[in-house]
């Protein structure tokens, strides 16, 4: 371009300014334009006509003449700086930060910067807020998110928005990702509750509980009279089995919310794991009073009625839960225990059937119709049922072996069968008699026991070698196939005819009895009494009072000998007067073994009378005459309806007429102890 046209840009530009500056807008927009015509790239032109543009209300057409104005001159700070003012006009905040960033990069930036940054919004408008709200509302969690994110960009400093993107994750299952948005969000507004409440909602997902915990204390801080937070609090004890600490964090939730059913529902719960059942049943009480329509007050107040041994309540507590949710599989499981217990076997095996068309791969309801058909006496299908233990009931320790599993169907004649414990020490008991029977069929039988119960083991008849099973599991030892201890009869198929029922099939080391014999003596009828087995819920209603035992202990010539040891030993403490009950000394059954002295003593009494425990199966397997006291309706293996025992051919059954009531059972044992003697 000549001189002459310069001068001639150079003229127009400095009228075209002038015009601008006193206010003859129109001229000066022709002058600007005339000059980007002849020269597209003029900086002072485009930057000039961008500040008309944002003048006149038209930021966004203004936004090209000042990216060209840029592209002339980069670093002029007065060009970046009605480039982002125009930007913020237009409402592009996230790009008014960038283009301040880029500024500052090419060298470009002053304090009038700073103050224009510190101008751009902190805080979502209310546009932006409704639409995190629509989504977070509408479950549309990754377009919560998505919104979430790119507000964060737009508005780095707000507290909501990096609470909205913690939120949107923690709706998402990601807790582990949701962390650093809550915590930044934490650090900018600390006072926000509701941030410190996500933040325990995150920790607790991934199984960080202290530090859950310590979060919702800093909400309920914040907000102390929000009942939502200690509710919450509440429940997080709960999961940590705090159960005192969760039922005073309840009570401050009703404090707040008196009618809110859920914090009396969770105190109830808190109050029955602590035993507390009249308060108990008072909260869920109270929930039927607030929502009658609720299966899960209906539910726990049935666990309470059972739990106090009100069998025929907890029955119809039960039943109003199924009757509001007939799939409530727990409900229908405890109806069915209940009328169990209230020996309505067949009942229980009828619910079970009504689960298990609904549900065939409910393995609770499996198994526990198994217990009930072989209660029943229904052993074939019982059997099949028992099979379900391994999906329902947790898994023993060091297990599984290797397969493969025998059940039966095959020959073993030949083979190495390896067999291992799985249950209580009173059913490797009742079923090793199965172990000789493998034997007789040809093969070599490896029997891994409870540790306790090696050396009692060494009574079983015939060559069962005994192993660790540690030594099974990994592989030093060898086998062809290996069993369950508790699926064997399930393999021999056996029923109410077949069970291998000769006693005794276990025998107490001839040294120990020789011993014992000396220091029991000969004289009077030695009873062995055993009346407690380990506490816990298996033991509810099968241990009865030792005191009970007093008439028997004052027939002329008796003597009590206790067998017991344990738990239950402090009630020899207090036995009425007259009363006696002769102990064995410190050393008795002390050490790694079980049973072994309690073989030897039972074999010199003349009678066992045991409550249910591993005693009695003990007695029975050593072919000692036992009478055993057993609740109205005991467990699967001693049946009902029955005063023997089909397993065990010296045993004699004392049941309970009437649920509790033990009284009765003394008095006939003894009358039939008076005609004995």
């Amino acid at each position: 371009m000549s001189t002459a046209s310069t001068l001639t840009i150079d003229q127009a530009l400095r009228q075209a300014v002038e015009a601008h500056r006193a206010g003859r807008l129109p001229e000066a927009e022709r002058l600007y334009r005339a000059i980007l015509a002849v020269q597209p790239a003029h900086v002072e032109a485009n930057h000039n006509l961008g500040v008309l543009g944002v003048s006149a209300g038209k930021a966004v057409d203004a936004l090209a003449y000042f990216e060209a104005a840029l592209r002339g001159n980069p670093r002029q700070e007065r060009l970046w700086f009605s480039y982002v003012e125009a930007l913020a006009a237009c409402g592009r905040f996230a790009s008014a930060r960038s283009a301040l960033q880029q500024a500052r990069n090419t060298g470009v930036g002053n304090a009038a910067f700073d103050e224009l940054a510190a101008r751009l919004p902190r805080e979502p408008t209310q546009v932006e807020a409704a639409a995190l709200l629509e989504a977070y509302q509408t479950k549309a969690y990754d377009e919560f998110e998505r919104v979430a994110r790119d507000l964060a960009v737009v508005y780095p400093d707000s507290a909501l928005v990096w609470k909205a993107l913690g939120l949107a994750l923690l709706s998402k299952d990601q807790a582990a990702e949701a962390v650093v948005p809550l915590t930044r969000s934490a650090a900018l507004g600390p006072n926000d509750a509701d941030v410190y409440a996500y933040l325990a909602d995150a920790h607790r997902s991934l199984g960080e509980l202290a530090q859950a915990e310590a979060f919702l204390r800093k909400a309920i801080g914040i907000a102390p009279n929000d009942g939502g937070l200690a509710l919450k609090l509440g429940n997080l004890l709960m999961a940590m089995e705090r159960f005192a600490d969760a039922e005073g964090a309840y009570r401050q939730a009703l404090a707040l919310s008196p009618d809110d059913p859920a914090g009396h529902m969770n105190r109830g719960v808190a109050l029955s794991n602590l035993a507390r059942f009249e308060e108990a049943e008072a909260c869920f009480r109270r929930v039927l009073s607030l929502a009658p329509g609720d299966a899960d007050a209906h539910y726990n107040l049935g666990n309470v009625f059972r739990d106090t041994d009100r069998l025929e309540a907890s029955v119809a507590a039960y039943r109003a839960a199924l009757a509001i949710d007939p799939e409530r599989t727990r409900a229908r499981n405890n109806l069915a225990g209940s009328l169990s217990e209230l020996g309505r076997g067949h009942e229980a095996v009828e619910l079970y059937r009504l689960a298990l068309a609904r549900n065939p791969d409910d393995a609770g309801a499996h198994w526990n119709k198994g217990l009930q058909e072989l209660g029943l006496g229904s052993f074939a299908e019982g059997w099949r049922e028992y099979e379900w233990r391994w999906r329902y009931l947790p898994p023993p320790p060091g297990r599984p072996l290797a397969p493969p599993l025998w059940l039966g169907e095959t020959s073993i004649d030949g083979k190495t069968i390896a067999v291992h414990w799985e249950q209580g020490l009173g059913d490797t008991i009742q079923f090793c008699r199965y172990l000789p029977l493998l034997e007789a069929r040809g093969a070599r039988v490896l029997f891994a026991a409870q540790d306790v119960l090696r050396n009692l083991m060494k009574g079983l008849p015939g060559n069962i070698e005994l192993v660790d099973l540690a030594d099974l599991v990994d592989g030093r030892l060898s086998y062809d196939c290996h069993v369950p201890l508790g699926s064997l009869p399930l393999a021999f198929k056996t029923d109410l005819a077949t069970i291998p029922n000769v006693v005794p099939y276990l025998r107490a080391e001839p040294e120990r009895v020789r011993r014992w014999s000396e220091l029991l003596g000969q004289h009077g009828f030695k009873i062995g009494v055993c009346w407690q087995g380990r506490l816990g819920n298996v033991d509810i209603g099968r241990s009865f009072p030792l005191a009970g035992l007093s008439g028997i202990a004052r027939l002329p010539g008796v003597r009590l000998i206790c067998l017991h040891k344990g738990e239950g030993l402090a009630q020899l403490a207090g036995l009425p007067d007259g009363m006696a009950v002769e102990t064995l000394g410190a050393d008795f059954d002390v050490g790694a073994d079980a049973f072994l002295d309690s073989a030897a003593v039972m074999t010199l009494c003349d009678l066992v009378i045991s409550s249910d425990t591993a005693i009695a199966h003990l007695a029975g397997a050593l072919g000692v005459a036992t009478w055993l006291g057993l609740k109205s309706s005991p467990e699967w293996r001693w049946m009902l309806g029955r005063d023997d025992s089909p397993w065990y051919p010296s045993l004699r059954l004392f049941r309970q007429t009437k649920r509790g009531d033990w009284r009765t059972v003394f008095d006939r044992m003894e009358a039939e102890l008076r005609s004995l003697l």
